[in-house]
């Protein structure tokens, strides 16, 4: 589907506050706001707000004009609605396609378009230590992410079903693949199995593992151990 533009009002029943914003993209893509207040509001307790759509665009220029005629008739009553500021003035930089580029994105852009980008690295050898290094540091950086950032049951459902349709039409996976003789003894001394920490894990998750979630937040954990019961006590409750 096409992106397109919308502006839209969130509504919090239990504060009795709305938020006015407007965004380029689709509306069921699991955008929320660009407000950290209302964002934080909202992923506390989702089901206490609900969203409608008050005007469409397909022109991306056009957006942010109808976002501030919007905020201009809310701006009377500014105690009711987290938005901080009841203009779109400062915020045309928007429109410039480099503007909004995230830093990654900017450093994406910069590195495809350098023809020699990439090839300093090309035949060098990763040391054990540095690759585990950096397999530890890009975990921990995940985790914070996500943990910042939870999924919202949407979200993980969307990713669940376009996973599957990917595995049914042989574009992901490993259809076809033929592994040579030493790859595949590789695999076997690799395996996961051979650990004994990991076995006893495996066995353990026998016992029945069950899903724990509080608010959109979720985690595993084996009923009577420690992990399980914290979880209890700090307010996650089983699914």
């Amino acid at each position: 589907m096409e992106k397109y533009g919308f502006v839209y009002i969130w509504y919090d029943r239990k504060r009795n506050m709305y938020y006015i914003g407007s965004h380029w993209g689709l509306e069921h893509d699991g955008y929320i706001c660009s407000s950290n207040r209302m964002r934080n509001a909202y992923r506390r307790r989702p089901d206490d707000f609900k969203r409608k759509i008050i005007e469409k665009t397909d022109e991306r220029s056009l957006l942010l004009g109808l976002e501030e005629k919007w905020l201009q008739l809310a701006e009377n009553k500014k105690e009711r609605y987290y938005n901080l500021v009841f203009t779109t003035h400062n915020n045309y930089w928007w429109n410039e396609e480099n503007s909004r580029l995230t830093v990654g994105q900017k450093i994406s852009k910069s590195h495809k378009s350098n023809p020699n980008m990439g090839k300093w690295a090309k035949g060098k050898v990763l040391s054990e230590e540095t690759k585990k290094k950096i397999s530890i540091s890009t975990s921990k950086a995940m985790k914070k992410y996500y943990k910042e950032n939870p999924r919202t049951d949407e979200t993980r459902k969307k990713i669940s079903e376009n996973t599957k349709r990917l595995h049914k039409e042989k574009k992901i996976g490993t259809y076809g693949t033929k592994h040579s003789q030493e790859t595949l003894k590789k695999m076997s001394e690799n395996n996961a199995m051979n650990n004994p920490i990991h076995r006893a894990k495996v066995k353990a998750s026998k016992q029945g593992i069950k899903w724990l979630k509080n608010g959109e937040t979720r985690k595993m954990a084996v009923p009577g151990t420690d992990k399980y019961e914290m979880l209890l006590q700090s307010g996650f409750e089983v699914m």
